[in-house]
């Protein structure tokens, strides 16, 4: 038992024995800490103030200096804020101002349907220019047109008293008069014969030619010769030259006519009668020809 008490004593003192010496170092750290700091402070204090330090001091004295202005300019200005806060609480102001928000709204409206007008109005006169042409367009397109219609109205007219005219035509008969043939081909009337200076008949080589094919002898009419029958009558009386020097007393007129030129004979058939000739129509098909033969003519005349 007392070898036991011995051994926890000499723990307890070993115990505190240590406890003691590390408070003794804390504190001897402590005292030394507290020492270097109060040397290291006197050694700062008598150290003179760096060339960077002293700038560094007057720019932040100048950025005092300007923060300084700045507040002022800050304070002046709300001051005045608070003036025109003041100004505008008053209810005249507001109401001026109200109406002033009105009036600046019903202007802009007004310019907006105001844009709107002259658009619709531009549009519209655009159209009111392309009615306008097209009524130009129409207007010449109506006036040609009528001045076609006039023409077509005056050439039936002269068709009408061309095709109605009243001509009193002997009835089929014989005769014994001499016949003086012509061509009505292509429009044209050809003559075989004519009167020459002489006063003699002779061949009209200008209007027709002879064709000998083989045996046979055709009358042909030469391309450009004759003169032209204008279906609206003989204008020119270049036709009606074309029986000068033929007596109707001696003579009767046959005219061989082609499906191209039937339109056209009615024309002849009305100088022949007004002339007092005798005429004899002798159709021929397309594409036949007028033979000359020794064979008696046919004197079967209108």
């Amino acid at each position: 038992m007392s070898r036991r008490k011995t051994g926890t004593s000499d723990s307890l003192d070993l115990l505190l024995d240590t406890i003691c010496n590390t408070f003794g170092g804390v504190l001897f750290i402590a005292m030394l800490v507290i020492i270097l700091l109060n040397m290291s402070g006197h050694k700062a204090a008598s150290v003179p103030a760096e060339a960077e330090a002293r700038a560094q001091l007057a720019a932040a004295k100048d950025s005092l200096a300007q923060a300084q202005v700045e507040l002022e300019r800050l304070r002046r200005a709300s001051t005045e804020q608070a003036k025109i806060v003041a100004q505008f609480s008053d209810p005249k102001v507001k109401e001026l101002l109200t109406s002033m928000t009105s009036s600046q709204s019903r202007a802009a409206t007004t310019s907006a349907s105001r844009a709107a007008n002259l658009q619709t109005a531009a549009e519209k006169q655009e159209e009111i220019n392309r009615i306008a042409s097209d009524l130009a367009a129409l207007e010449a397109a109506l006036a040609h047109a009528q001045k076609q219609l006039s023409a077509v109205e005056s050439q039936l007219k002269q068709e009408r008293e061309l095709r109605t005219r009243t001509v009193n035509l002997p009835k089929q008969k014989q005769t014994t008069k001499d016949q003086i043939a012509f061509l009505l081909q292509g429009g044209r009337l050809h003559a075989y014969m004519r009167i020459g200076t002489s006063g003699n008949p002779e061949q009209d080589a200008r209007d027709t030619k002879l064709v000998t094919v083989g045996k046979e002898t055709f009358l042909d009419a030469v391309a450009g010769g004759g003169v032209s029958v204008n279906l609206a009558g003989d204008t020119t009386g270049a036709v009606a030259q074309k029986f000068s020097g033929w007596n109707p007393a001696q003579h009767f007129i046959a005219v061989a006519v082609w499906p191209d030129s039937f339109e056209h004979f009615p024309v002849v058939r009305q100088i022949l009668v007004e002339k007092g000739f005798e005429y004899q129509l002798l159709p021929m098909p397309e594409g036949a020809r007028v033979p000359i033969t020794e064979a008696p003519v046919d004197r079967l005349v209108q």
